[in-house]
């Protein structure tokens, strides 16, 4: 059975070496259809594992045939079963798609009954690949005379597992079987009810018996026969409906030039549909409507002929409303409509016309229609939403922002579209226009579909935000997942495959990713998607055109490639200002904020938290500067806040310390694995690229930036690579690029696989070596240190997860500064554009953050005005007034009390002395630790008791080995309550005094005062007086 198993999994094999000749020895090929290709046993039944490779003869995406690419795909495609295989199949069909219009029906057939061959035998009702935007196309573009009796039915199985939505394909299948043109047996007929029923379509077409339609010129009274027909199920397990067809006689009221006429009528006995729905009947052309009750009655005229087909269709009610009105004046009469639905309110304003002739009326959407060139004169009607105490003007009027996103990378896409809905239902006059780029755009929609579907049913959507794709690439997602059909519907985003971007008109552009995919030719675009971005222009009316990148150049979302660089030009070129918006900007994730988040986004900014703690960037996703700055800074902190938290608790205890003695067992091991793959990759990857950064010491400055590598460190990062290795302050500047960030994700592993040792020790098991390989070393379809591999965690973990909470806001940032961009004049967009161009902070930190809060919770403009507020600016270092005193105060607080005494004193005397301002330093060891300690004082006060407040400003200094004499666990949140907002961000430079006192040692600092070196260890060097 095995041998018979192998040779029939073999034979798409074979196939593959003669294909181009379309035989196989004296086979014909054409003869057969592609299935009898396929194991006669089906490949369902063969395991995975014993799945031959099958592959095409040529190079199938260098090939331009269309029939040569179906007949590979046809072959190939049933065999490709295993989840690495989806790459593969991802990039076949995205060239497919661009070969579509050229096929033959008969190539579209056996390329949808190929991708429908991807089904298990337990689940024979879904895929084991989806790609809803190649389905739905392949659907389109398939004539329907390609349906047969051996074809219909395994193209029904082929739409319902594809999960396509193309209703118009599926009533076409259904008729060419009602009309005989399609003859099935009754075994298939029952098949294709079922099918049928399992996709719920509400409009099936009826077929009535002939003898209802001949009129029998009687009296109606005296006619007795009446023809019900039986309706399926029209909706989710709703009763059924009866519809009737009597003939009526020559000259029945109300038939047109006294014509014969027939009426339906069609019953609802179990009053399924009630007052809520309106019901159409058409018949032929004509088109008959009735709003639903137990009877209604549908009159039409008698056709030629003895059978005809009624199509009924059903209607929601959105609302009702009465107006007076005269006829004989053309007086405007105004009503309110309160709708029965979730609509808002509607604003309907009726004017009625002199009579006039050749008018038509249409009873299901209401308008009317005129044949006559006074067509101006006929009755109009205008609805307009509206909120509560806002003037509101029609869609396509008000300030418009475009928004590139590739939702599915990192959360805060996500949490970016949610601030954008929220600001956008409290602001009327505002509009915007969502697309998806990168990857497969359907993907990235069934991701942001899954959070509004999370809503409650009584949440209001804002129409004012359009959804389009942007062209499709190979660019992988973070967060894989299918397109869902279902999913889109439910959300209202599935018309998202027929709505591709071709461009617009714009206030604002705001990029939170990459563009890539688009045509990088900006002056003769090509047609269609690929040259959407070439007709992206100014709105006319516009005040302060802004184009906002979230990063700087050469950052993930603005390679320094044609495309990026060119679009830059462009939108310069057509107006627009260009900024980025930087780390001076951005603010971190606050648990507060998740008040106002549908549940779903709140679980993944949570999931995506941790993935980013226990996960390492790709080593070669983005750029070696990008990769640099998340392992040593960003992800690094997390971490850091992570293992604090554990160690607090648990530090002491016989589990922590045997985790720490198994770790000490392993850490060679996980060196050399970070050494020989993370790191040699990402090496590989620069090397490889056109803006290669090279492995430099960290003491250099960033090629085209004005920052070294050495800056970027987390000023945590560097404490643990000089205590957990020998290399010293002076030896540190001199290490290269590679092996500091190789030393940095070292550590950070070490405490990661720590907490991972502690669980399995408390769980009752030992940490297995082998399950880190996955994790250090990679897989064939995952990187080194990716999340998805990180040993499983035992037990309930929430306490350690939470506190990963707190890493930037990097797109929820941009999209605060676009959304205040969009509300600007142009003298606030200019002010805008020019401190985000200087990468100044538009706002303090603090304000920034309430701001957020603002928009998040729907507050409209009144959430971005605190960045118009007039304010007193805040004295800066380098520029301050003549009549001020300005006092410097190094300390090493956190040693002997008589720090914070001088703390005290300083603070408390500052009250009463106005022209002084004080810049406090914490110098030695860990200077935001020793921050602390004075923070804590801070904190024991009520906050209107705390002195000094506007006048005191604080600082870090460099970091030594020496350690605190009163340790005390960092926590960021008591240096923010007592007014520390970002301190360790607040790196002291320097500046001019006119007093200086010195209450600490000076280590750290740089001796050499004629040449200092940047960063904090030459401030000293930067003293004036």
């Amino acid at each position: 059975m095995l041998l018979c198993l192998r040779s029939q999994a073999t034979r798409g094999v074979r196939f593959s070496q003669s294909l181009q000749r379309g035989q196989r020895g004296k086979v014909d090929l054409s003869r057969f259809p592609p299935w009898r290709r396929w194991p006669k046993a089906g490949i369902q039944r063969i395991k995975n594992w014993k799945l031959p490779e099958v592959e095409p003869a040529f190079d199938l995406f260098a090939c331009d045939d269309p029939k040569l690419v179906a007949d590979a795909l046809s072959e190939v495609v049933p065999w490709k079963r295993k989840r690495f295989h989806h790459e593969w199949l991802h990039k076949a069909c995205t060239h497919l798609r661009t070969l579509l219009p050229q096929m033959e029906p008969p190539d579209l057939l056996r390329v949808i009954l190929a991708f429908g061959e991807l089904y298990t035998k337990r689940r024979r009702h879904s895929l084991l690949f989806q790609d809803y935007e190649t389905y739905s196309q392949l659907f389109q573009a398939l004539p329907i005379d390609v349906a047969t009796e051996k074809s219909l039915l395994p193209l029904m199985r082929c739409y319902r597992r594809m999960g396509v939505l193309h209703e118009p394909f599926v009533s076409a299948m259904c008729n060419r079987v009602v009309d005989g043109e399609v003859e099935l047996t009754p075994s298939q007929l029952s098949e294709l009810v079922q099918i049928h029923g399992d996709l719920k379509i509400k409009s099936p077409r009826l077929e009535l018996d002939d003898s209802a339609w001949r009129c029998d010129r009687m009296n109606v009274s005296t006619f007795k026969q009446e023809t019900a027909v039986r309706f399926g199920s029209w909706g989710n397990g709703s009763p059924p409906l009866l519809l009737g067809a009597i003939p009526c006689p020559t000259g029945c009221p109300g038939s047109p030039g006294g014509g014969g006429m027939v009426r339906i009528t069609l019953e609802d006995p179990a009053g399924a549909l009630g007052s809520q729905y309106l019901s159409t009947v058409t018949v032929g052309s004509t088109q008959s409507s009735a709003q639903r009750g137990p009877k209604s009655h549908f009159d039409f005229p008698s056709v030629a002929g003895t059978s005809e087909t009624a199509q009924v269709d059903i209607y929601r009610k959105v609302g009702t409303c009465k107006v007076a009105f005269n006829p004989t004046t053309t007086e405007r009469v105004s009503c309110q409509v309160q709708p029965d639905g979730e609509l808002k309110t509607l604003d309907l304003t009726l004017q009625t016309s002199p009579e006039q002739s050749e008018l038509s009326w249409n009873n299901i959407f209401g308008w009317c229609n005129s044949s006559t060139d006074g067509a101006e004169a006929a009755a109009s009607v205008s609805a307009v939403p509206v909120s509560e105490g806002a003037v509101v003007l029609p869609i396509g009027t008000g300030p418009r922002m475009l928004v590139l996103t590739d939702v599915g990378e990192e959360i805060d896409d996500e949490a970016s579209l949610w601030l954008l809905h929220q600001h956008l239902n409290a602001s009327p006059t505002l509009e915007a226009d969502i697309v998806f780029v990168t990857g497969s755009p359907l993907e990235r929609a069934t991701r942001w579909a899954q959070v509004l579907n999370s809503l409650p049913e009584n949440h209001v959507l804002t129409e004012r935000i359009q959804y389009y794709v942007g062209p499709t690439t190979t660019r992988h997602m973070r967060y894989r997942m299918m397109a869902d059909a279902a999913e889109l519907l439910s959300a209202g985003l599935a018309t998202l495959i027929n709505k591709p971007f071709l461009g617009g008109e714009y206030d604002v552009v705001l990029q939170i990713s990459p563009i890539s995919g688009f045509s990088s030719d900006f002056a003769s675009p090509p047609s269609g998607p690929l040259g959407a971005l070439a007709h992206v222009v100014p709105r006319p009316g516009a005040k302060g055109l802004t184009y906002i990148v979230v990063g700087g150049e050469g950052a993930t979302n603005f390679p320094r490639d044609e495309l990026h660089i060119g679009f830059k030009k462009y939108m310069t070129e057509k107006g627009f200002s260009a900024v980025h918006v930087e780390k001076a900007n951005y603010l971190n994730w606050e648990k507060a904020m998740f008040e106002t988040f549908p549940p779903k986004l709140t679980e993944l900014v949570l999931d995506d938290e941790w993935n980013k703690a226990v996960g390492r960037i790709p080593p070669m996703v983005a750029n070696l500067f990008v990769r640099f700055r998340v392992n040593t800074l960003v992800n690094y902190e997390v971490v850091d806040r992570a293992f604090a938290a554990f160690e607090e608790d648990l530090r002491g205890t016989p589990d922590y310390v045997r985790a720490t003695k198994w770790y000490i067992s392993v850490e060679k091991k996980v060196l050399q694995s970070i050494r020989d793959t993370y790191v040699k990759i990402s090496r590989e990857s620069d090397n490889k690229s056109k803006d290669t950064f090279g492995n430099v010491p960290v003491s250099e400055k960033v090629k085209g930036m004005k920052m070294s590598w050495e800056s970027i460190c987390s000023r945590v990062c560097v404490r643990d690579i000089l205590a957990s290795t020998d290399i010293t302050e002076t030896t540190f500047s001199k290490q290269t690029v590679d092996d500091v960030m190789g030393h940095a994700i070292t550590n950070m592993t070490s405490k990661l696989l720590k907490i991972y040792a502690f669980n399995r020790y408390v769980s009752g098991r030992d940490p297995d070596v082998a399950q880190l390989e996955p994790y250090l070393l990679g897989t064939k379809d995952t990187s080194p240190m990716d999340f998805r591999n990180f040993p499983e965690l035992h037990g309930d973990i929430s306490a350690i997860q939470k506190e990963v909470v707190g890493n930037p806001m990097y797109d929820p940032a941009g999209m605060l500064v676009g959304l205040v961009a969009l509300s600007a004049d142009e003298e606030q967009a200019s002010k805008l554009a020019l401190k985000l161009s200087n990468t100044e902070s538009l706002i303090a930190p603090e304000d920034r953050t309430l701001a957020m809060k603002n928009a998040y919770a729907g507050q409209g403009q009144f959430g971005v005005d605190i960045f118009f507020a007039e304010k007193e600016e805040k004295m800066t270092r380098a520029a301050t007034l003549s009549t001020e005193v300005r006092l410097l105060f190094i300390t090493d607080a956190g040693d002997e009390a008589d720090n914070e005494a001088a703390l005290w004193l300083l603070s408390t005397h500052l009250e009463n002395i106005e022209e002084l301002r004080v810049d406090v330093v914490f110098a030695t060891g860990n200077p935001a630790l020793r921050a602390m300690r004075w923070a804590k004082i801070l904190n024991s006060l009520k906050k209107e008791d705390i002195p000094g407040v506007k006048k005191i400003h604080y600082y870090v200094g460099p970091e030594t080995k020496r350690e605190m004499r009163y340790y005390t666990k960092y926590n960021p949140a008591d240096l923010k309550t007592a007014g520390m907002v970002d301190l360790e961000e607040s790196i002291w430079d320097g500046g001019k005094y006119a007093m200086i006192i010195q209450a600490s040692p000076l280590e750290g600092f740089s001796e050499n005062f004629l040449s200092p070196p940047g960063g904090p260890e030459g401030s000293l060097g930067l003293l004036f007086v």
